[in-house]
């Protein structure tokens, strides 16, 4: 019974390993794109001002005060 088992799992993995090795994916052309410029200076002037924010959320149970995260979202609105 052991060695029916084991033949049955043996050609289970080699067909298994065939049809891996056999196959062939598509292969999909995308559109080339154009890098993105960044600007150095501002993105770190961005970031140190997105830092500042203090955005941690309480423990649960705790009261939460969401205006932290109201004042990024208008600083995000008008830095982007």
């Amino acid at each position: 019974m052991k060695h029916i088992v084991k033949n049955i799992y043996l050609t289970c993995m080699a067909a298994i390993l065939i049809a891996g090795c056999a196959h062939t994916g598509k292969i999909e052309e995308y559109p080339k794109v154009n890098p993105v410029k960044v600007d150095k200076d501002l993105a770190i002037k961005h970031l140190s001002e997105a830092v500042q924010f203090k955005t941690l959320s309480p423990q649960e149970g705790k009261p939460f005060d969401g205006q932290s995260f109201i004042d990024m979202q208008n600083w995000m609105k008008s830095a982007f």
